[in-house]
């Protein structure tokens, strides 16, 4: 028998969107628009009120409750509804749900702007979507979604346009930020697939965003090209005072990033190991 829509996820509903108003009443405040600042404080009394009244009839109103469900398109609180009751998985199964569901929206965002395209330095239009992806979410340290990063999967696609990416906000964009133990090494990579190979690993081409705080425990590993050294990453990263890998003739050419050398049956460690050798402070 299918169950009902329960107070508890029905009082969550009503906390979010009283969040999410309080968030734009700091806006208008701000602005001192004081119309919309009316229409705010008017809306949190309601919700506050239809709060009140579910919490009193202890799950007894149906009707609030529906009406509570019934408003709202589709959102992280009904989807963990759905999970809860409907859906019992796994651990794998939570954790996808926690990175991909919960973030749909913002995930659907990035590729509706993939499909619009951009301008190119010829000032033509470039489709960027027709072309299948693979989209990774990037998070910020507190688990915040704050943009995608998209790899195709077309072999034929020119290497500039392989990887391209979207911002939800103005913050660095390093990848698996939010997993980082501090207090261990950190693996700084350029890709998002290189770090998904190692422990304790982000992925950014930007050494300049990363907290300075990592400076004793973080080393910087570049793909194995010319490509950092060309423009200059490797001497500034050093002279910043950061600890950086230089290849150099300790790692065949044939292996350009880590993905190369776990796809050529390299174990963790034996990278990790590698790594060690070639860094340089």
């Amino acid at each position: 028998m299918p169950k009902e829509a329960s107070l508890k996820h029905a009082i969550k509903k009503i906390d979010h969107r009283i969040m999410e108003k309080h968030k734009q009443l700091l806006r208008y405040e701000k602005k001192k628009d004081n119309r919309n600042i009316k229409k705010c404080n008017k809306y949190i009394e309601r919700q506050e009120s239809l709060k009140n009244q579910l919490i009193e009839s202890d799950g007894l109103n149906k009707e609030g409750i529906g009406y509570v469900f019934k408003l709202d398109v589709c959102d992280g609180i009904d989807c963990q509804y759905l999970q809860e009751y409907k859906m019992e998985k796994g651990q794998k199964w939570n954790e996808t749900y926690s990175k991909f569901c919960l973030n749909i929206t913002e995930i659907f965002k990035g590729i509706v702007w993939l499909k619009e395209g951009v301008e190119s330095k010829h000032g033509q239009r470039v489709p960027l979507g027709t072309d299948p992806r693979v989209v990774i979410p990037i998070k910020n340290r507190d688990g915040e979604l704050i943009g995608i990063q998209t790899r195709s999967i077309d072999p034929l696609l020119g290497k500039g346009m392989r990887y391209q990416g979207f911002k939800y906000k103005d913050e660095p964009q390093i990848f698996n930020i939010e997993n980082i133990d501090e207090s261990k090494t950190i693996f700084v990579v350029e890709g998002e697939f290189c770090a998904m190979q190692l422990p304790n690993a982000v992925a950014t081409i930007i050494w300049e965003d990363l907290p300075e705080r990592w400076k004793d425990n973080a080393i910087i590993v570049y793909d194995n090209d010319d490509f950092a050294e060309s423009q200059g990453k490797i001497s500034e990263a050093k002279a910043a005072g950061w600890n950086v890998v230089e290849w150099g003739d300790k790692l065949p050419e044939k292996y350009k990033d880590i993905t190369d050398m776990v796809s050529d049956k390299w174990t963790t460690q034996e990278i990790i190991d590698k790594i060690l050798e070639c860094a340089i402070r």
